[in-house]
């Protein structure tokens, strides 16, 4: 049996809470990013769902001189530019921090100090941020070109 404090299984452990260390750390941002996500998401939904309601009031008759005709637009589109905003800045973050991340790790691995390993995980929360993306620019376009498939 081996001696517990034999420097090679202790440079093999250590070795191993720092791979861990590593994926803790990948976990951690994609949690970020879901955060991030649902803000945006909020932001997005609300501004688009509040233009939808007062373009719906107009159309139907129901929305007097209450209101100027463009405030309750402005304001959709504001929360929806703004969440838009949220998110890119999100996933821009995540991006150059995992690229940081992949770069230590590699400089450790050939420095020794991690055992080779496989490539890092590509994030599905990333793919998921740029689908509600694509999405939010398309609520934009509806809401101020009024074209599209949210128009």
């Amino acid at each position: 049996m081996s001696n517990p404090t034999d420097p090679s299984i202790a440079t093999l452990l250590a070795q191993e809470r720092t791979a861990l260390a590593f994926e803790r750390t990948l976990l951690a941002t994609d949690r970020t990013l879901m955060a991030t996500l649902r803000t945006s998401f909020s932001m997005i939904g609300f501004g688009f769902t509040l233009f939808t309601f007062f373009r719906t009031l107009k159309r139907d008759g129901l929305l007097e001189d209450a209101l100027p005709t463009r405030s309750p637009t402005w304001f959709g589109l504001t929360l929806v530019v703004l969440g838009i905003l949220v998110l890119a800045h999100g996933l821009w973050t995540e991006r150059a921090y995992r690229a940081r991340l992949t770069k230590r790790r590699d400089e450790m691995m050939a420095a020794g100090l991690l055992l080779p390993d496989e490539s890092m995980p590509p994030s599905t929360i990333h793919f998921a941020g740029l689908l509600l993306l694509l999405i939010a620019l398309l609520a934009v376009l509806g809401i101020a070109a009024r074209m599209g498939p949210f128009a």
